[in-house]
């Protein structure tokens, strides 16, 4: 292989990396805001029923 061939290959994989990176990013923040969401959901119904219902209800969410 030349040198032009072994830089746009590089290149090629550098770029998509980022691509990567920053839809794994993207898509991590989102998984962490659902779960507090639901963490939080969960917990304030725990809280204001404190029954067996409220934990069935919590991990059919989950």
């Amino acid at each position: 292989m030349n040198l032009r061939t072994v830089l746009w290959s590089r290149l090629t994989l550098g770029v998509l990396s980022v691509i990567f990176l920053l839809l794994y990013t993207a898509q991590y923040k989102k998984y962490r805001s659902n779960y507090a969401y639901l963490s939080d959901k969960c917990s304030k119904l725990m809280v204001h029923s404190g029954g067996l219902s409220a934990q069935l209800q919590c991990k059919s969410n989950f």
